[in-house]
């Protein structure tokens, strides 16, 4: 998927929505420096994708950090 001349990585694993559109997940499930993810919850009523964009990944705790866009 690309978002703005950026190439979005589609990958799949779980996270966690937090307040003001931040989510939180593991960084291995988003891997190195990625310009955005494309994102798909479950359950899905409308079956559309979303594009996160990494604000921090720490990989030597296995955190990352993403933004709804």
């Amino acid at each position: 998927m690309t978002k703005k001349g950026r190439q979005c990585k589609i990958s799949s694993g779980s996270g966690f929505v937090i307040e003001n559109g931040y989510v939180i997940t593991n960084a291995h499930v988003i891997g190195r420096n990625p310009d955005c993810i494309e994102a798909r919850f479950e359950p899905s009523i409308d079956g559309q994708s979303h594009v996160l964009y990494p604000l921090a990944i720490e990989e030597d705790y296995d955190l990352a950090v993403l933004v709804f866009a």
